[in-house]
């Protein structure tokens, strides 16, 4: 289960917490102003501008799912995590 249900929240992971915990959020809501990250679009409204895009979705996303999967490997399948020289 952990190998096939894993990889697929990593992904959806990457996908869904880069827009859930956006820096552009606090302004959506009415406090403060954008962060200069941050740009307007007629689609999606206040976003990680373009160029950010990526980099928010691997930081945000990518990383600390894959870092959560990983710690979840080592702790219920050891067999498949193995220390080097162990």
């Amino acid at each position: 289960m952990l190998a096939f249900a894993g990889p697929v929240l990593v992904v959806a992971g990457t996908e869904l917490i880069p827009h859930l915990v956006s820096p552009c959020l606090p302004t959506e809501l009415g406090v403060g102003r954008p962060p200069p990250v941050c740009e307007r679009t007629e689609e999606h409204g206040l976003d990680v501008a373009g160029r950010w895009h990526a980099l928010d979705h691997a930081l945000v996303g990518a990383v600390p799912t894959a870092a959560l999967y990983w710690l979840a490997l080592r702790r219920w399948r050891p067999d498949v995590v193995r220390r080097r020289g162990a």
